[in-house]
């Protein structure tokens, strides 16, 4: 089922625009492991200075969550202002609790439900 992906979400006060495009690139020393002047495909960037989330819309559903997901917690974790850790160990902190996240939040309605004494996020 196709994940139905908020246009803007707001993390403590701060509203974040959610951008779903195709081709999605960046320089490739913003990206572990890739060589500083190749432009590189990704599947997800936060900007948290200019509030917005960019999501590569040629993805599976499955991943598609995944990846907003993934986003929303580089969010979270920028407002949090932690500097204990930052950059690629942020990102594999983020790259390795964002698959089990949501895995938990699917196999677990009633966690939303306890977390927001709503039954549905609609």
């Amino acid at each position: 089922m196709k994940p139905v992906i908020p246009r803007s979400m707001l993390v403590l006060g701060q509203r974040f625009k959610v951008v779903q495009t195709r081709n999605l690139r960046v320089n490739g020393s913003d990206v572990k492991g890739e060589h500083p002047n190749e432009v590189v495909d990704v599947l997800g960037l936060t900007d948290s200075d200019i509030q917005t989330i960019y999501l590569e819309t040629d993805q599976g559903d499955d991943k598609l969550a995944e990846t907003f997901l993934h986003e929303s917690l580089h969010a979270l974790w920028a407002a949090t202002g932690l500097r204990v850790t930052h950059g690629e160990e942020e990102e594999q902190i983020v790259k390795r609790l964002s698959p089990i996240m949501l895995d938990w939040l699917r196999r677990n309605p009633a966690v939303y439900t306890a977390l927001t004494g709503r039954h549905s996020y609609r």
